[in-house]
């Protein structure tokens, strides 16, 4: 940073530090509106759900095969998309990934038989793997350390209205018109965000000619950079005190979520309680509200408090149905006469616990932390 300081004039310096601090906001907004169509995606099988299995005749288990080929692609793509990321750059990485989401969407559509659906819905997950973790690189670089858990949670805020759109607006999409005609023009809309990742996301304010911004990147501006394998960044990751105890935390956290508001939610609504499918997608939106309100509140708490310290707020708010009930109380908001489908969803796992993670992995680790980490 000495070195770049001392090539350009004072004011001049000033100048181009305004810049980046503005423009990042720009590369932020494109990454978390891509973020938006993970979580949309994320959670449009199961408001479909009737009508691909009428389309194709499928059982609930090969329903719930199919719908969770999203997540096997998921979880495949972590470790090698933070390995990209650190290659290729996030630019590259999320643009490429944002057009094989697309070419998904799209296929899922056109799908003439059962194949094809399990093919689109894999391809789907391979393409959003990218976003999660090029969003973390893109922030280690254009935003200061204090700025990070917040971020965080403003990130899953932002991106959680994907998951809200796919819920009841979806749902009444496709009343009107068919599921292949609104999984194409999803698969459109990411094609576009493809296009507006690569024309306007750049890996780090100095692609730009700006100064870096990050603290860490500034301490290692200059600096050659150490040659790391893949197998040498996983055991550094797992190495590092507290992570073992963070995974362990997010593989449970997580697991019942996704395969309740991903997959289940609504055909156990419809079936369970005789609601209709646009009634069952407005009660699972609750579970969608409270990862926004847990995923902001968890940044804020990390940020100001610590790590622990949100996890155990985290952990007393999924416990106790008493918070959320309240919540929904000044939001004049009246469950069903129990034991309805509104006491049934909201006290479990409506709380976000990754921004959270993300600080306590931020800090713990060595620097420079290595892409792979995230995944």
């Amino acid at each position: 940073m000495k070195e770049y300081a001392a090539e350009i004039p004072p004011g001049e310096q000033d100048e181009k530090l305004r810049r980046a601090l503005a423009y990042r906001w720009v590369v932020w907004g494109v990454m978390v509106f891509a973020f938006m169509i993970v979580f949309f995606h994320r959670f449009a099988a199961g408001v479909v759900r009737d009508d691909i299995t009428a389309a194709f005749s499928l059982s609930s288990a090969a329903f719930g095969s199919m719908a969770s080929m999203y997540f096997y692609a998921y979880m495949i793509m972590q470790i090698p998309v933070g390995y990209l990321a650190d290659t290729l750059g996030a630019r590259i990485t999320v643009t490429v990934g944002m057009f094989a989401a697309g070419a998904g969407s799209i296929l899922f559509g056109l799908a003439p038989a059962p194949l094809w659906l399990f093919a689109g819905r894999f391809l789907v997950g391979l393409g959003v793997a990218t976003v999660f973790i090029c969003i973390m690189k893109i922030q280690s670089q254009w935003f200061r350390n204090r700025e990070f858990a917040t971020l965080s949670g403003a990130t899953t805020l932002v991106g959680s209205v994907g998951g809200l759109l796919s819920q009841g607006p979806l749902a009444l999409l496709i009343a009107v018109i068919s599921w292949r005609t609104g999984f194409i023009a999803i698969g459109g809309l990411t094609l576009g965000i493809s296009f507006l990742c690569w024309w306007l996301i750049r890996n780090r304010p100095q692609d730009m000619g700006f100064p870096p911004v990050n603290e860490r990147a500034i301490s290692h501006e200059g600096s050659p950079r150490e040659p790391f394998t893949l197998l040498q960044g996983v055991r550094g990751v797992l190495s590092v005190r507290g992570m073992l105890p963070i995974i362990i935390f997010y593989f449970s956290n997580q697991a019942g979520y996704y395969a309740l508001i991903g997959t289940w939610a609504i055909p156990w609504l419809v079936a369970a309680n005789g609601l209709t499918v646009q009634e069952a997608s407005s009660y699972s939106v609750v579970l969608v509200l409270g990862s926004m309100l847990g995923g902001l509140s968890g940044g804020y708490f990390t940020q100001f408090y610590g790590a622990s310290s949100s996890f155990r707020g985290e952990e007393l708010f999924r416990r106790d149905g008493s918070a959320p009930s309240s919540f929904c109380s000044e939001l004049r908001i009246h469950p069903l006469s129990s034991p309805g489908p509104w006491q049934r969803i909201l006290p479990r796992k409506n709380t976000r616990g990754w921004p959270f993670r993300c600080s306590t992995q931020r800090d713990f680790s060595p620097s420079p932390l290595p892409l792979p980490s995230w995944g």
